[in-house]
């Protein structure tokens, strides 16, 4: 039967870019400034995806980064909404990272769609040069397609990928374990003075690391975080995000295990800082403020592509001719 899309597409540009966080917004920014009309398309109500809905603004490995990513780390300093800290890193202000990212958006030309997630792909061709003809949605909007000339999947899950038919592979090549998640929070009522041996964006003066003093305060307070690594970073005034659980057995492209995932989170983060507010003290205001609306999910889809990394690159220290950034490990 013929593939008769042609009316029923909502917009036809030249690029669309599948997925609003670090990655998408970058990727849509570079493409409206080179000339071409851009599409951006993200499911939350936001752009900044780990960085905002998430609520990880721990930016690691950062500082030598060039292009928009040095952007916006200077446009956040100069608005005194993020600032360098230790092990090269960056923390900044969910909130602030959110209005800067549009308002770069809007600038470039980038046509921004929130609220509307990705669902599926068509393509067209021959079997062995098949491409993407168009792009399916689902929103408030209901069902709508999508056409450009170049499509780029930043779904950090390969969702656009796998819906187009690409091969991928998920978890620990025998059992498909995955990574576990976590679920960040943001806590107000502490005072930074006196959780400076706690703070892990600042340097360490002693042997003993921030999140190993941490941990032992929690001890303290008589609950075991399921991350013994736990974190806790200064954002500004006396707020601080927090980092305290890992969330194992669990797929991060399984929506049943993100809901029971998320669940099981915040009610542990909640028993932490009861906890901890219950130590009286430097504690004794200590209270959940905000949790993000999307759990932190560090593995979804690896989607084959031209060249897969090995081990061997990474040891050897690999680079690539067409690399656009280097990794510094600590």
């Amino acid at each position: 039967m013929k593939d008769n899309i042609k009316d029923n597409i909502y917009e036809d540009t030249d690029v669309i870019v599948c997925g609003g966080g670090p990655a998408g917004v970058a990727a849509a920014i570079a493409a409206a400034r080179a000339g071409v009309r851009t599409r951006l398309i993200e499911m939350q109500g936001c752009l900044g995806g780990i960085w905002t809905s998430g609520l990880m603004s721990w930016i690691l490995d950062c500082d030598n980064k060039p292009g928009i990513m040095k952007e916006i780390i200077e446009k956040l300093e100069q608005r005194g909404a993020g600032r360098k800290a230790r092990a090269k890193a960056f923390i900044c202000d969910p909130e602030e990272v959110k209005l800067l990212l549009e308002e770069m958006c809007v600038e470039a030309g980038v046509g921004i769609r929130l609220y509307t997630m990705v669902t599926g792909a068509r393509k067209s061709g021959l079997d062995d040069n098949k491409r993407i003809s168009c792009i399916t949605t689902e929103s408030k909007s209901g069902r709508q397609q999508w056409k450009a000339k170049v499509y780029i999947d930043c779904t950090g899950d390969g969702d656009l990928c796998a819906a187009a038919g690409c091969g991928f592979d998920i978890g620990k090549p025998v059992t498909g374990e995955m990574q576990p998640m976590s679920l960040i929070a943001i806590i107000g009522g502490v005072d930074p003075e006196s959780v400076r041996a706690f703070d892990n964006s600042l340097p360490y003066l002693e042997d003993r690391t921030a999140k190993q003093n941490f941990l032992e305060e929690l001890r303290r307070a008589g609950v075991e975080p399921s991350y013994t690594a736990p974190s806790l970073f200064h954002v500004r005034g006396d707020l601080f995000i927090v980092m305290l659980n890992h969330e194992y057995g669990y797929s991060g492209i399984n929506a049943g295990h993100l809901t029971e995932a998320t669940i099981e989170a915040r009610t542990e983060l909640h028993k932490m800082i009861k906890a901890l507010r219950g130590l009286g003290g430097i504690w004794e205001n200590a209270g959940i403020i905000y949790t993000a609306p999307m759990i932190g999910v560090r593995e979804g889809r690896r989607i084959h592509g031209r060249y897969s990394v090995t081990l061997d690159d990474i040891t050897n220290g690999f680079s690539h001719d067409d690399s656009v950034c280097k990794v510094t490990l600590e």
